[in-house]
């Protein structure tokens, strides 16, 4: 039987997990409350992004609380999560706020390369997996890692870009910050694969970061949909950051103390 130990440590991912799957629940039923209205296809994309993002919140706070041998099956699939993460993201960054024509055959193109990467990490994890049920235990290829690197920085590049296109639109340009965090992490994770970076620091900076952009994306798109979102809705989410990150961080701060006094 699968046991789950909460640690200190794993706290943090939990409320990473508890953060998105609340704004996950709350945009699904957004969509379904407006079900007789249009929807943009932003708002889809908005929502698949968000429920990618709990499923890797959940891998991330899994891999913390299993055992080392459990924890593998779900190491395994952390980066084609990611990879369809990237998917829903780069796309809603495309249609946010209204579709570019002029950027179409762009768009199709970005779309081709991030399917092509999504479909290359599956076939990594499956062959993983395979090796895995002949007591073989692989290690993914350094190399992939430089993808989540170069589309986070797309990511921030059509961001950036849309800031001219809609100047009058600060969202756009905060949009563009935010996502510059994502972006850091994922040269973190390219430096700790290349062993520059210690794993428990990397954790650390990857449990806040992933909490902050959380917090920051889902606030930016209710501020710029102001006329769909009531200001206690706002005040909620601000409200629940905030106590889900102070724990977060207390958890952190209580883990070196714990495992100096672990026998």
């Amino acid at each position: 039987m699968v046991q789950i130990y909460l640690t200190t440590a794993s706290i943090s991912y939990l409320n990473q997990f508890l953060l998105s799957l609340v704004i996950t629940i709350y945009l699904s039923w957004r969509i379904c409350r407006r079900r007789r209205q249009q929807s943009t296809i932003a708002d889809f994309l908005l929502t698949g992004f968000f429920v990618t993002v709990t499923i890797f919140s959940l891998t991330l706070f899994l891999e913390t609380s299993l055992l080392p041998t459990e924890r593998l099956f779900v190491v395994y699939l952390q980066n084609t999560i990611l990879a369809l993460m990237l998917v829903f993201l780069i796309q809603f960054a495309y249609f946010f706020p209204n579709i570019s024509i002029k950027h179409r055959f762009e768009r199709w193109f970005v779309l081709l390369v991030t399917l092509a990467y999504l479909l290359w990490e599956l076939i990594i994890a499956t062959n993983r997996f395979n090796l895995l049920g002949k007591a073989y235990v692989t290690v993914r290829p350094v190399n992939l890692d430089y993808m989540p690197v170069v589309l986070f920085a797309w990511v921030v590049f059509v961001f950036g870009r849309s800031t001219f296109s809609n100047p009058h639109d600060p969202s756009m340009r905060r949009f563009a910050l935010i996502f510059l965090i994502p972006f850091v992490l994922s040269l973190l994770n390219r430096l700790r694969s290349s062993n520059f970076v210690s794993t428990p620091v990397y954790h650390i900076i990857v449990s806040v970061g992933i909490l902050i952009t959380l917090f920051l994306f889902a606030l930016n798109y209710l501020i710029s949909r102001p006329e769909s979102t009531s200001l206690i809705v706002k005040f909620s989410g601000v409200v629940l950051t905030a106590v889900l990150a102070v724990f977060g961080m207390a958890a952190w701060l209580m883990t070196p103390a714990y495992a100096a006094q672990y026998r």
